[in-house]
């Protein structure tokens, strides 16, 4: 916990720590599904998008990758996070995924494990609700971007009024 010298800055952070607290109660109350965390969840995405990427071909092939690459950066930030080198262990982290497995980053050792053995879950429904929110965020940007791409350069087209500006 953090201490200020301010009694009422200390209250405010304190009563927005037990309403986090209570928050967070309330949901795991509601739905206990929980999956493995320490990015284990989100290599199993990464891993199993990209094998399913290998059924299709073309534009969609290429873009289940990309969407598939991009669970990478949760795992890469924990890393990064944690002052580990983030192109070794990625690809450690991936070859540790293959199959069912479910191997995270143990960041106070420095080294894959399993998540279940490191006893760190992510709520199921917090994770759904922030892949789905990333996701909706992701395609506005490309919905915008193919507007502005089909819109023609230059701005509107001139009015033809001949004579607006005469004093008849």
């Amino acid at each position: 916990f953090f201490f200020f010298n301010d009694t009422a800055t200390t209250e405010i952070y304190t009563e927005q720590i037990v309403g986090s607290v209570r928050c967070v109660q309330e949901t795991v109350i509601k739905d206990a599904n929980f999956v493995p965390g320490a990015g284990a969840s989100e290599m199993a995405l990464s891993t199993r998008l990209e094998s399913y990427a290998n059924t299709v071909h073309g534009l969609e092939q290429y873009s289940i990758n990309k969407y598939a690459k991009s669970f990478e950066i949760i795992p890469r930030i924990l890393i990064e996070n944690a002052g580990l080198n983030a192109n070794t262990l990625l690809s450690t982290l991936y070859s540790a995924n293959q199959g069912d497995k479910t191997a995270g980053i143990d960041v106070e050792s420095g080294e894959i494990t399993d998540s279940s053995k490191l006893v760190i879950y992510d709520h199921l429904r917090t994770k759904i609700m922030a892949i789905n929110l990333a996701t909706d965020a992701a395609l506005t940007v490309l919905r915008v971007d193919q507007i502005i791409v089909a819109k023609p350069a230059g701005g509107p087209k001139p009015r033809d009024n001949k004579g607006w500006d005469n004093d008849e």
